[in-house]
């Protein structure tokens, strides 16, 4: 991918990295897996530049109070726009692809911060903004009617219990905590 100014761009073989192998299991994602994965991200990063600048709008999110609640506000934007427009092509995005693409968003998001001189994230942050940026996807979601909240109570408290007892890392496949 050519850079695209100040975020971090993914190579494809650090992509392959991050959702080819699923550090809980072992197992490796199928090439569908796999190019939904890459769409996933990189239609995300078409909601971060325009033209190969950085979107106004994302610097100012980024900048706009507590660095960990304001990378997870970012990376929710993101992802819920992703989600809303993927259903409305019929195009569902499975649980797995956008837990792992979420997570990239949040490290491309944090990484830009750093480059912009926002702000450094530390694992711990990481982990805290990737937590608040799925509870903001999940409440937004539960609001526009687009979440059974039945159904995503037993993840939703998965994820907060792996983030306070230090193991968001092994269920997303990264080093947060």
């Amino acid at each position: 991918m050519p850079n695209k100014g100040l975020l971090r761009q993914t190579e494809p073989e650090e992509m392959e990295g991050m959702a080819a192998a699923n550090e809980n299991t072992g197992q490796e994602a199928s090439p569908e897996e796999q190019k939904a994965y890459e769409t996933f991200v990189g239609n995300a990063l078409s909601l971060v530049y325009e033209n190969e600048k950085v979107l106004p709008a994302v610097i100012q999110t980024l900048q706009s109070g507590d660095p960990i609640e304001s990378l997870g506000t970012a990376a929710a934007n993101i992802i819920t726009r992703l989600l809303d427009s993927a259903e409305e092509k019929g195009a569902p995005i499975s649980d797995d692809i956008l837990l792992h693409g979420s997570r990239e968003i949040v490290e491309d998001l944090a990484d830009l911060s750093a480059t912009a001189k926002i702000h450094t994230y530390t694992e711990q942050e990481l982990g805290g903004a990737f937590t608040r940026a799925m509870d903001e996807v999940r409440n937004t979601r539960e609001k526009t009617g687009k979440l059974n909240p039945d159904s995503i109570n037993e993840d939703w408290q998965a994820i907060q219990q792996a983030d306070q007892d230090g193991t968001l890392a092994s269920m997303v496949g990264g080093a947060y905590g």
